[in-house]
């Protein structure tokens, strides 16, 4: 069986369980509500059994969401750096968001959602390379080349990218609008290519 994209192969089986498990009620009933009993039950594991794995629901929490956005930043990286245009690095990243979404729904929301309890907790080496510095070099790069004229603030153009990103996967997630996400690729890209322009 295929291992989520967030989860390291080489952890012990128990603790990719768990954090499978801790995932899927963590997105169903919110990190509040969700106990570590809860989790252990879940996984099949006894609450010490779990605790040999994360000394805590907010380290498990933690580590989750780090793995997560590291790996959601590591594949759009990679995507988009693979193509030197503005125009195929801005459909690499519709493209490789929305199919990372429609594939771990859970998981992608669960860093959004998120983002702002954890960052003041990632490792410093996280805070180098992020969606939005991804999302900056775009732009920059279509300033660059003359795709994106510069009569508007870089950072307004980073903005409605990644906010547009995030509000389509919102809505597809909370069945404000049916999915896929990756249905509105050529809508979501030729809408971005507009307000850039």
């Amino acid at each position: 069986m295929n291992q989520p994209f967030f989860i390291s192969e080489t952890d012990p089986p128990a603790k990719r369980t768990i954090m499978v498990e801790a995932l899927r009620l963590f997105s169903r009933n919110g990190l509040r509500e969700t106990t570590i009993r809860d989790i252990a039950a879940a996984a099949g594991y006894t609450n010490p059994a779990l605790y040999k794995h994360f000394p805590s629901k907010d380290a498990l929490a933690l580590e989750l969401f780090v793995a997560c956005y590291r790996e959601c930043v590591r594949v759009l990286d990679a995507k988009m750096s693979a193509n030197n245009s503005f125009d195929l690095r801005l459909r690499a990243l519709v493209r490789t968001y929305t199919a990372s979404f429609d594939a771990y729904p859970d998981a992608l929301m669960f860093a959004v959602e998120h983002l702002t309890r954890f960052w003041p907790e990632v490792p410093d080496a996280m805070t180098k390379r992020t969606m939005i510095t991804l999302i900056r070099e775009l732009v920059e790069l279509g300033e660059a080349d003359g795709s994106v004229p510069r009569d508007i603030d870089g950072e307004v153009r980073v903005a409605v990218i990644a906010g547009a990103l995030v509000q389509l996967s919102r809505l597809v997630y909370l069945g404000g609008v049916s999915g896929p996400a990756s249905k509105y690729n050529d809508d979501l890209e030729n809408s971005l290519r507009r307000a850039l322009s």
